[in-house]
């Protein structure tokens, strides 16, 4: 009975530290359209705190520490250790965020704003933090407050920027996002003018009215009135 004990205690534990099948590279990535922008998100870290930019960290590799990457609810990858999907999108504003394949505490995915430009590209982490030693502290402030209690999550999974790609990972989707930004980027060479036709011929008239009661010397009217024709 104890040597049964022993091997199922054994195979839990194995279960617990089992990292998923890894996916096919692929190979086929076109250069990005015209016009669109391109996003890559690998596979992250784990912090022990809210620091995601502290050395004191360790690559995700286990089921329930990698999942499935999302872009405005709609599921683009899977990733796995040492893995990246890419997303090409138009310009403008999308909703990231990440879910683990396996889920041993209170986790809560946190959804990021990311903003991209045409023809700029990105690069994403799919993150762990560790939210019980925030947790921690809040309880021993707090006077006796249970850890978890304190906090909503035990683990936040975090989509956070990097500034490029990590080497080691293998790119292994690419989807062209169909769907459009929740917020498009205006085109500044393109903003309307607030000055209409009607209203530069009525400026117009009151630069002259101007000229002819001597508020204005002639030279300042050709001035003003070059710039008005200008905006016509």
């Amino acid at each position: 009975m104890k040597k049964l004990l022993l091997l199922f205690v054994v195979f839990l534990l194995a279960g617990c530290g089992t990292a998923p099948q890894s996916h096919t590279e692929y190979t086929d990535l076109a250069p990005l359209n015209n016009g669109w922008s391109r996003i890559y998100v690998n596979t992250g870290r784990y912090y022990p705190n809210s620091d995601t930019n502290s050395s004191i960290s360790n690559k995700l590799w286990r089921v329930e520490e990698v999942g499935t990457v999302f872009v405005d609810g709609k599921r683009i990858g899977d990733l796995a250790k040492d893995e990246s999907i890419v997303v090409d999108l138009l310009p403008g504003t999308y909703e990231f965020h990440w879910i683990p394949g396996g889920q041993p505490y209170k986790f809560c995915s946190v959804k990021a704003a990311v903003v991209v430009g045409a023809g700029e590209t990105k690069y994403f982490t799919s993150d762990l933090v560790n939210n019980v030693s925030m947790a921690w502290g809040l309880a021993g402030a707090a006077g006796g407050l249970i850890g978890s209690a304190a906090s909503d999550c035990n683990l936040n999974g975090m989509i956070d920027e990097r500034p490029s790609l990590d080497p080691e990972s293998k790119l292994v989707s690419y989807v062209k996002f169909s769907g459009k930004p929740i917020g498009a980027i205006a085109d500044s060479s393109k903003a309307p003018s607030n000055d209409q036709p009607s209203s530069v011929v009525q400026k117009l008239r009151e630069l002259d009215g101007l000229k002819k009661d001597g508020v204005i010397t002639e030279s300042e009217y050709q001035q003003k009135k070059k710039e008005l024709l200008e905006k016509f």
